[in-house]
């Protein structure tokens, strides 16, 4: 961003608005006192594993049965909640297109790749990133499909080729967050296809699954079981945030 950008459209914390120093680094998406209670929700653990939880690879029973490989999150969100910054940055990067917080989560979930790839001794050679694309309603309103940015932020950051392999089925608007469990992994089954001729192949490759926010998991599951019928060899799931209730029910 050019310093008349910058002065135009100065900067502010996406959690409270504050603004920024004009010369902030383009990723700094918080405030000082936003960036503490940031920092502070990372150092709460998994009720299962026990791991801080960015460290935590834990899934929700449905991304287990779709023989998920393991979930990283950033923070556990709390819904309706708007108090807790994690909640406030998430509504931030859902209802603008905010180039700033999308480079900060980014890097942020550019350190659980690194992790895992170390820990399962993956290289990136045999890695592909792609989203759990939104739904055309929700894109029409906000103009933003906030898992492909990610998505996309992230194929820069740690340059692993990015690709959607995930479509939408035309005419499938449900919003997920007003179904329970059981409806939202039916609405998920319903709506989810694959790409038909994707640029690349996700066929003997590690796929990197993205979204904002993991509830139930629902999505997750069945963009993995998709994944896997196109021939992935595994599929790990990343997100900015988990429900906080996926904090004690989670699996291994």
């Amino acid at each position: 961003m050019s310093l008349l950008s910058r002065l135009l459209f100065p900067p502010k914390c996406a959690a409270c608005s504050t603004l920024l120093e004009i010369d902030a680094p383009t990723d700094m998406a918080f405030c000082p006192d936003c960036q503490k209670l940031w920092e502070s929700e990372q150092l709460e653990t998994c009720g299962v594993c026990a791991k801080r939880v960015g460290d935590c690879a834990c899934l929700t029973e449905r991304m287990q049965k779709a023989k998920c490989k393991g979930f990283y999150k950033l923070v556990y969100y709390f819904p309706g909640k708007k108090v807790r910054v994690q909640n406030r940055l998430i509504y931030t990067v859902k209802q603008n297109r905010d180039r700033r917080t999308v480079d900060f989560l980014a890097r942020e979930l550019f350190g659980s790749v690194e992790r895992l790839m170390k820990e399962d001794a993956i290289s990136s050679s045999e890695l592909i990133l792609t989203y759990i694309p939104r739904g055309v309603t929700a894109k029409l309103q906000y103009g933003t499909d906030q898992a492909k940015e990610l998505a996309e932020a992230l194929s820069k950051i740690s340059e692993i080729p990015m690709c959607p392999l995930i479509r939408r089925r035309w005419g499938m608007s449900k919003q997920q967050k007003k179904l329970d469990p059981v409806a939202r992994y039916k609405n998920a089954k319903e709506s989810f296809l694959p790409v038909k001729k994707p640029i690349l192949s996700p066929k003997g490759k590690t796929v990197l699954l993205i979204d904002d926010i993991v509830t139930t998991g629902a999505s997750m599951a069945v963009g993995v079981q998709i994944l896997r019928k196109m021939g992935a060899s595994g599929v790990y799931a990343l997100a900015s945030a988990s429900d906080f209730l996926n904090r004690d029910r989670a699996v291994y």
